[in-house]
């Protein structure tokens, strides 16, 4: 059998042991805790960055709905000109 003193020991050792579990434990959850907050500030600029893409595109799209009409408004001022050009060409062979 161990005498009282050396299980007291032995006691304090283990003891000893389970405050520096307790420790690195606690040091672990900051890094988690720290790694998280990192996380979570990069999610929102994730989330500014597809906000700003979300806002070209639709920029973009406006644009090209403007170009389309642009085109359509030539491609009606050239049909215009190939009729006034025929119709000076008709006049010019009298």
């Amino acid at each position: 059998m161990r005498s009282g003193s050396q299980q007291a020991q032995e006691a304090g050792r283990v003891t000893a042991e389970v405050q520096q579990a307790i420790r690195r434990v606690g040091g672990i959850v900051e890094e988690i805790a720290a790694a998280s907050d990192l996380q979570g500030h990069g999610i929102q600029e994730v989330n500014v960055a597809i906000g700003q893409i979300d806002q070209v595109t639709q920029q973009n799209a406006a644009l090209v709905e403007e170009v389309v009409a642009a085109a359509q408004s030539l491609d009606e001022q050239v049909m215009r000109l190939d009729e006034t050009v025929s119709i000076f060409k008709a006049s010019a062979r009298v």
